[in-house]
């Protein structure tokens, strides 16, 4: 529900510090990527201008736990 991420700045929005909000921090989205790459995931962020902006983070299946060590 909102203008989409300009091309020139979709390789740049997981950069700390980056934002296009006046008051923002650019901390928000580093952030996330930051802890979903410490448990083995990746996240990844497709856009179009006027239409929807879509971020998918993928994350590892946890090991099933092993019978003999509960």
């Amino acid at each position: 529900d909102g203008p989409g991420v300009e091309p020139a700045n979709l390789a740049r929005v997981f950069q700390q510090h980056y934002t296009t909000k006046a008051k923002g921090s650019g901390l928000g989205l580093s952030i996330v990527r930051e802890m979903v790459r410490r448990v083995g995931g990746d996240i990844t962020v497709r856009s179009e201008i006027g239409g929807e902006t879509v971020f998918e983070v993928s994350l590892p299946l946890a090991a099933a736990p092993d019978p003999e060590h509960r």
